[in-house]
C-alpha cells in the first residue's frame, strides 16, 4: 500500500522530471555598464579629507581652500549609489553640510545635502 501511494505521488507531482536550469548572467568588471557624470561637492567648512566613490570608481578631488570640487565619476548603473566621507578640519561641534550635485548625460539634475554634527560618512541612492 504504501509502495501505490508512493508511485500515485510521483506520478500525481510530475515524477521525477527535472526542472531545467537557467544561468543568470553575473555582472563582472569587463561588463558592467556605468553611467559617466560630472560630479560638484560644496563644503560647508574646510576639510582635511574628502572622498566620493561609486562601486569600484573614486573621485580624486585636487585640494583647495575654496571648499569648492569638482570632478568626474562613472556611476555604477546597476547599483547607482554615491558614497561621501568628508573630515572636518576644526573638531569643533556645530552642524555642517556637503552638498553635492550630479550631472549624467540624459539625466536629471541630482542634488543631495549631507549635514552632520562631526564628520560625514554617508551614501545616497541615485534615481537612475
Amino acid at each position: 500500500m504504501i509502495v501505490a501511494s508512493g508511485i500515485f505521488f510521483m506520478r500525481l507531482t510530475g515524477g521525477g522530471t527535472r526542472a531545467e536550469v537557467i544561468p543568470v548572467p553575473v555582472a563582472t568588471e569587463a561588463n558592467r555598464e556605468t553611467v559617466p557624470a560630472k560630479v560638484f561637492v560644496t563644503l560647508s567648512s574646510p576639510a582635511t579629507g574628502l572622498g566620493l566613490e561609486s562601486g569600484n570608481a573614486a573621485v580624486d578631488f585636487p585640494p583647495n581652500s575654496s571648499g569648492n570640487y569638482s570632478g568626474e565619476l562613472a556611476i555604477d548603473a546597476g547599483s547607482p549609489v554615491v558614497f561621501l566621507n568628508v573630515v572636518w578640519q576644526e573638531k569643533e561641534a556645530g552642524n555642517r553640510f556637503a552638498k553635492l550635485v550630479v550631472e549624467a548625460p540624459g539625466q536629471e539634475t541630482f542634488t543631495h545635502i549631507f549635514d552632520a554634527t562631526g564628520d560625514i560618512d554617508d551614501f545616497v541612492e541615485l534615481p537612475f
